[in-house]
């Protein structure tokens, strides 16, 4: 190459490189301009919304506090027991004060707002009231009923097991913000468990909420959302279903803490300008600008400039062009090669022959290489597909129905009890209950009792083995067996475990015991066994994987039941081992109930 042609091409380079730099500078500035105004303009909406929003939310605590202070309402829920002629009397009055409670602040914020006040069914006025399911409640201003039927509802267990007395949420099925509270009574002398007087509910036709909200759109496909303190959406403006759906679980919007400033997220693949802004009860309001509009904006504010660069660029170009052609060819020429490959396991080698320019020799090889790479992952993907499909047949004839099982076992119980052996059904069918607790809903959690009820049915096998060599005790009160609920599988390995290795059943007996007590807001539970026991601190050093040349009994299963603790109940809790006062082997699980019910 001439001395006249490099010189042009790198004069060439350099005035393209200067209008690209001068390109990138403009569209900067431009942007960085456009950024301030937005981040600006969504603090102010997302400041006199929360004003707006804060007013609505300060209603419906208004209507709270007035039946808290209700000294009616308080002594009516104090009384023990109605004559039926008084019963009207009482809904009547009740019915009064909820409606003036309900009235004086409805009619402030013209809203169709439905009310309805749930009962404790626990308290004697909750028998007034016919019990019914929120799904099932259509129609009126405001309505009373017994609490009965929406104790089993997950949005009342989430009220229940939540600090505050409060949760704001929505239903699938309807097209409605709810509010709900627990309602304690200043007068009432009762109020002595958590659920208090009852449950308010506070249901708002989401269209409604939409007037509320004052938005001002910033670019075309700018979008609001409101959250509740689990990041779930109440409602939203979204232009576009994909930007956001379901719950906004995004580490961005928790860290910005301040009024004053907004940040730039990433969802879906959509880059969005992000403001936050802090409602009383936990809400968010957020504020999104997709990216792209703000870079729209900006691109339209320079297109004046672009187009007199791009003139200039043409013109160039064209220069380039006469001077610069025959060193495109060669490339021009290897592109229509490449691009005609439709399978690189059948490329000819000599596609690639008869250049002869250095530069292009130099890709033509690379190429090759590439070629060569791609055929071996493509036939290790075909080899890793076979062995993957014979894998999964293997696993497919591997498994065996449980239904077969179990109507195998009530074959043998049923041929056991027509022979009159009834020690051997009942064992058959220990075995089957033990199984059938085992394969099913594994990873769902239980009541303490379920998994109590189960030890039992596995003691019984064994006892057929070693009869009256194993005595099992339960000291724990039915309230916390009941409303307890753990994973499969943490307790049973402990007791199984004190019946394999405490002792030689053939020569003497075991004794175990399950005990149960709430300390420090933890519910702590206590395996414990007489048997011969073992090295405690290498066991406790070995849940924790240290190295422990001392061998340790449970093998696995210790590690297991520790693990699934600290997953199900926070790092809070644990599983060690120690012996008592009494000498006594003890396994001891401290489980954070507190870790629980904040996820």
């Amino acid at each position: 190459m001439s001395i006249r042609k490099k010189i042009f091409i790198a004069v060439s380079l350099v005035i393209f490189c200067t209008v690209g730099i001068l390109l990138l500078i403009l569209q900067y500035v431009l942007k960085q301009q456009f950024l301030r105004y937005a981040e600006s303009s969504s603090i102010s909406v997302t400041v006199l919304n929360k004003k707006l929003l804060a007013g609505f939310l300060s209603n419906n605590d208004a209507i709270v506090l007035r039946l808290t202070a209700s000294k009616q309402i308080g002594t009516i829920a104090d009384m023990n027991h109605y004559a039926a002629a008084e019963a009207q009397h009482v809904k009547a009055a009740l019915s009064e004060e909820l409606s003036n409670a309900i009235g004086f602040q409805m009619n402030n914020i013209q809203y169709q707002t439905e009310t309805i006040l749930f009962f404790n069914a626990d308290m004697p006025i909750g028998s007034l009231f016919v019990a019914e399911d929120l799904n099932a409640v259509t129609g009126g201003t405001y309505r009373m009923y017994s609490d009965e039927l929406i104790k089993n509802t997950d949005w009342y267990r989430t009220l229940q097991h939540r600090q505050e007395p409060y949760y704001i949420f929505t239903l699938p099925e309807h097209d409605k913000l709810y509010f709900a509270y627990t309602v304690q009574n200043t007068y009432s002398h009762s109020t002595y468990r958590k659920e208090g007087l009852g449950t308010l509910i506070i249901a708002v036709p989401i269209r409604q909420m939409y007037d509320l909200v004052y938005f001002y759109p910033l670019t075309e496909h700018s979008s609001f959302a409101v959250l509740n303190s689990s990041n779930e959406i109440l409602f939203s403006d979204f232009k576009h279903d994909h930007i956001l759906t379901g719950t906004m679980s995004i580490d961005h919007i928790n860290r910005i803490n301040v009024p004053d400033s907004g940040i730039t997220v990433k969802l879906n693949n959509d880059k969005l300008l992000c403001t936050v802004q802090g409602l009383p009860k936990g809400l968010k309001l957020v504020y999104l600008t997709p990216m792209q509009d703000i870079n729209k904006v900006v691109n339209s504010a320079a297109i004046p400039v672009l187009l007199i660069i791009a003139a200039g660029s043409l013109i160039l170009l064209a220069l380039l062009l006469l001077s610069t052609r025959y060193i495109t060819q060669p490339i021009i020429k290897l592109s229509r090669d490449i691009a005609s490959i439709t399978d690189t396991r059948t490329v000819d080698p000599a596609l690639f022959s008869g250049y002869i320019d250095s530069e292009v020799k130099i890709l033509c090889a690379s190429f090759k290489q590439l070629l060569e790479t791609s055929n071996m992952l493509i036939k290790n993907a075909e080899t890793q597909t076979a062995l993957r499909k014979d894998m999964e047949l293997r696993a497919l004839q591997a498994q065996i129905n449980p239904h077969f099982i179990f109507n195998a076992m009530d074959t043998v119980n049923w041929m056991a009890l027509s022979e009159g052996k009834s020690e051997i059904a009942d064992l058959v069918d220990a075995i089957a209950e033990v199984m059938r607790y085992s394969i099913s809903e594994a990873e769902q959690p239980v009541p303490l009792a379920t998994e109590i009820l189960n030890i039992k049915k596995l003691i019984y096998i064994y006892k057929c083995r070693f009869p009256g060599k194993i005595v099992f005790e339960v000291h724990a009160s039915k309230a916390l067996c009941s409303h307890l609920y753990i994973p499969k599988f943490i307790v049973q390995p402990l007791v199984e475990n004190s019946i394999k290795y405490g002792k030689d059943l053939h020569k003497t007996d075991l004794y175990v015991r399950l005990e149960g007590e709430e300390r420090n807001g933890c519910t702590v539970l206590r395996v414990i066994d007489d048997g011969v026991g073992c090295d405690t601190d290498s066991l406790n050093r070995y849940l924790h994987y240290e190295n422990v040349d001392f061998p340790v009994r449970g093998g696995f299963g210790v590690r297991n039941v520790n693990e699934r603790i600290r997953l199900f109940f926070g790092q809070d809790s644990a599983l060690h081992f120690y012996y008592n006062e009494g000498q006594c082997f003890t396994a001891e699980m401290i489980l954070n109930l507190r870790k629980t019910s904040q996820n």
